[in-house]
């Protein structure tokens, strides 16, 4: 369901805004929030790109106005990154290279991800050659990860990918494997390092989108290359995982 008019889908949770690839504000915004999740932010230029070419669309993760503690969480979340303190607007003129009427309205984002056509990925992994959506990127502000807010944002992403123009049949999404996101060296880079509690129980998120009905087709072994904080080049495994959208 839509909730207002800058929200291309919503739940009682969440709200998702296209990110503007043409806006200096939206780009240094997803620089930074990229940066505060420790991960690939060297690539927000690269998204750029292929967004405005129409091969992927990101949003922005909104919390919904009926979100049950939402003032408190938008201020946490703000406390933690003052950075972020200034509202964006509204202001994508097309999403998937269609038209869209910007509202112009002011929000907060507290997270984003994105939706992603890979046709040749695909075909290598044995997925459908039409109905396959990935799901890419998915970040929520790391003082506020709780209360069912990246939950809900799956939700509403998914109901987004069935809709014109993607009709996807497939949800698809790679993460890194369990194995490495439970390791010693991991929890350090992700969180001692970077002054984060580690979580106790610790999930990784191939559990986590495992409870969400997703199952891991495939497996890349040399999925990721990475250098890690301490100047280490190594490569990241990554799961494929995917659900069928009813």
């Amino acid at each position: 369901m839509r909730s207002n008019p800058m929200s291309l889908y919503a739940n009682s949770k969440v709200s998702l805004v296209p990110w503007d690839a043409r806006s200096n504000e939206h780009t240094t915004r997803m620089f930074e929030q990229r940066v505060a999740c420790g991960w690939r932010s060297d690539e927000v230029v690269e998204w750029r790109e292929k967004q405005l070419e129409g091969g992927k669309v990101l949003y922005w993760v909104v919390l919904a106005d009926a979100m049950p503690g939402r003032e408190k969480l938008l201020s946490d979340h703000l406390t933690t990154y003052p950075m972020e303190a200034t509202p964006l607007r509204d202001t994508a003129a097309d999403v998937w290279l269609m038209p869209r009427a910007p509202s112009g309205q002011a929000f907060w984002p507290i997270g984003h991800l994105a939706l992603e056509k890979q046709a040749e990925d695909d075909a290598d992994m044995g997925l459908a050659k039409e109905g396959s959506v990935w799901i890419k990127h998915l970040y929520i502000s790391w003082a506020i990860q709780a209360g069912g807010i990246g939950k809900a944002s799956m939700q509403a992403v998914e109901a987004l990918a069935k809709l014109e123009p993607l009709f996807g049949t497939t949800i698809v999404l790679d993460t890194a494997q369990k194995e490495t996101q439970s390791s010693d060296e991991w929890k350090r880079f992700f969180f001692t390092d970077m002054g984060r509690p580690i979580p106790e129980p610790f999930k990784t998120t191939e559990e986590w989108y495992g409870r969400m009905g997703y199952e891991v087709f495939y497996i890349d072994p040399v999925g990721f290359p990475w250098r890690n904080p301490d100047g280490v080049h190594s490569y990241i495994p990554l799961v494929m995982m995917k659900k069928a959208l009813a």
